[in-house]
């Protein structure tokens, strides 16, 4: 667990402080990296389409205040 990248640290310290290392199995361990780093990559995509959102509604907005003046 030491050679994890360092988005994991707060996950393995979870995992190291709920259960017994020495009766971790792989494929557990393997399977809770697997469900947090799926659940950062859900995160990444929420926020892209949120920021794309956002830059579209400030070029409407921008638009619309134009032909306003």
């Amino acid at each position: 667990m030491r050679s994890l990248d360092s988005k994991f640290n707060h996950v393995m310290i979870a995992i190291e402080e709920s259960k017994e290392l020495e009766e971790l199995i792989v494929e557990e361990l393997i399977r809770s990296l697997q469900v947090h780093e799926q659940k950062i990559e859900e995160k990444k995509k929420a926020e892209a389409i949120s920021l794309e959102q956002a830059t579209k509604l400030n070029i409407i907005n921008n638009v619309e205040y134009e032909k306003q003046c």
